[in-house]
C-alpha cells in the first residue's frame, strides 16, 4: 500500500496501493461512486485521465472537508447562541428568587 486517508473517526477516505501495469484499480470513497482505473507503466508516462481521475477525486474529498467544517461552525453557533438564551434564563430566574425572597420577609 502506497497511500492511506483516514478521517478521525477512523474512515478510510482514499487508498492508493500499487499493483502490476495494466490491471483495473478499484477505489471507493463516501460520496463517490465505486470505480475504476487502469494503472499505468509507471509514472508520467501520460496516463492523463488517470491523474485526472485521482485529482477529481481528491477535489471531492476536500470539497466534502470543506462542507463538513462549515456545518460544524453552523452547529458551534447554534450551541452558543442556546448557550447564551439558557444562560440569560437563569439569570432571570435568580432574580425571580431574589424578589420572591424579598416579598416574603416583608
Amino acid at each position: 500500500m502506497i497511500f492511506r486517508a483516514i478521517d478521525s473517526d477512523g474512515t478510510e477516505l482514499l487508498r492508493l496501493s500499487r499493483v502490476p501495469a495494466g490491471q483495473l484499480l478499484r477505489h471507493s470513497s463516501p460520496g463517490l461512486p465505486l470505480s475504476g482505473i487502469r494503472a499505468g507503466n509507471q509514472v508520467g508516462t501520460g496516463h492523463h485521465a488517470d491523474y485526472d481521475d485521482i485529482r477529481s477525486r481528491i477535489a471531492g474529498i476536500q470539497s466534502s472537508a470543506s462542507l463538513a467544517v462549515e456545518t460544524i461552525s453552523d452547529a458551534d453557533n447554534v450551541v452558543k447562541q442556546v448557550h447564551n438564551i439558557s444562560t440569560t434564563i437563569a439569570a432571570a430566574v435568580e432574580e425571580q428568587r431574589c424578589v420572591a425572597q424579598s416579598i416574603s420577609e416583608q
